[in-house]
């Protein structure tokens, strides 16, 4: 689950009032060929604070995808709330975040267009598969994506942050992968309660 990437579905449900500007102005994800951008990895060691600060923009960009597609196709209030707090948490770091960019002279992903090709693909098959589904079904899914996508991006910080130089991007990544955690423990007790008992199966004797 940890390498699946999240699909861009840029309507909204009107009745959840207006988000920040980020999350309005990113473009729909389209299938045509774009200008490829390495997959994440492990950099050089004088490029790691700039690789955490990719991680950090695509990771955003694929956490607002999904989180608006829950808020359009979710009938579970609670659902739809968490995803409304997820695009918050994620446009809400978007500034610190572009200010970090900048003084590193780092250009960061703005839309799924932009992140790797190989995560692009990703985000259009999964679209795909969770716009096929509704109700119980639909929101089982998206909370199994997402937590799937927070693990892998604490993983990912663990593991790029233990060789970083910058200080300021240090303390920034360390600050969001622990919002994160909590986001983590969030969606998984969300996923226990938001199932009705009848629709889980039953245990196994």
């Amino acid at each position: 689950m940890g390498k699946r990437r999240l699909a861009f579905v840029c309507a909204l449900a009107l009745s959840c009032g207006p988000l920040p500007a980020f999350a309005q102005e990113l473009p729909p994800l389209q299938a045509e060929s774009q200008s490829p951008m390495p997959q994440v990895q492990t950099p050089p060691a004088e490029d790691v604070d700039a690789g955490l600060l990719r991680l950090t923009a695509e990771y955003g960009i694929r956490q607002i995808a999904l989180a608006q597609l829950a808020m359009q196709t979710s009938t579970n209030p609670r659902v739809v709330e968490y995803a409304r707090q997820v695009i918050l948490f994620h446009t809400g770091i978007n500034g610190s975040l572009s200010e970090l960019a900048s003084q590193k002279g780092v250009t960061l992903p703005q839309s799924p267009n932009t992140i790797a090709s190989e995560a692009r693909t990703s985000l259009l098959e999964l679209n795909g598969r969770l716009s096929a589904l509704n109700g119980t079904r639909f929101d089982e899914a998206y909370l199994d994506a997402i937590g799937g996508d927070h693990r892998a991006f604490v993983e990912a910080c663990e593991r790029l942050g233990a060789a970083g130089n910058d200080f300021k991007i240090k303390a920034f990544t360390t600050s969001n992968k622990i919002k994160v955690q909590t986001q983590i423990a969030q969606a998984s007790a969300l996923a226990r309660t938001a199932v009705p008992t009848a629709a889980k199966p039953a245990p196994r004797k």
